[in-house]
């Protein structure tokens, strides 16, 4: 189970999971990711249940929220339920904004700060993207984002500029 987000001005995402381990030997995973701008707001809440009788389940969950303004807002509370023993279970949240020394290594090797930005943030959604098997599917999903970056690096630059 996979999501990923880019949220500009006052979007929202609100994403609810519940994963039940009923049975033993049964797995998921779960990764959702999200890219927020301005006032935009994701919020994550995830559990992840596993019966006392559904041993060897295993079992991640995992949000990661990149935030490229001071008034974008991620909500993240995933959860673990376990009741057996037997089990390999994780989940994780993080809530992040760009690094300012990676922006500068890339600008020292001769990346611009737009080229510099649009490679950590295709970075950024890639796990998601390459999760998807169909490589068409895979490129389309892709080529639809890249435009949406190209919007998104675009304004933030001129957010720099004024």
């Amino acid at each position: 189970l996979n999501g990923l987000n880019i949220l500009m001005n006052e979007e929202q995402s609100f994403v609810h999971t519940m994963s039940n381990h009923n049975c033993p030997e049964t797995t998921c995973e779960q990764l959702f990711k999200n890219i927020i701008t301005d006032k935009a707001l994701s919020e994550f809440n995830g559990l992840v249940y596993v019966a006392p009788h559904a041993q060897k389940t295993d079992s991640s969950q995992s949000n990661k929220n990149l935030l490229l303004s001071d008034s974008a807002r991620a909500i993240s509370r995933p959860q673990l339920k376990i009741n057996a023993d037997d089990v390999l279970c994780a989940h994780g949240a993080d809530i992040g904004q760009l690094d300012d020394t990676i922006l500068f290594y890339l600008e020292s090797r001769g990346l611009s700060v737009p080229e510099a930005k649009a490679l950590i943030l295709k970075g950024f959604m890639q796990e998601v993207i390459y999760k998807v098997q169909n490589k068409s599917i895979q490129n389309t999903i892709m080529d639809s984002f890249n435009g949406i970056l190209t919007n998104l690096i675009s304004k933030l630059l001129d957010g720099i500029n004024e």
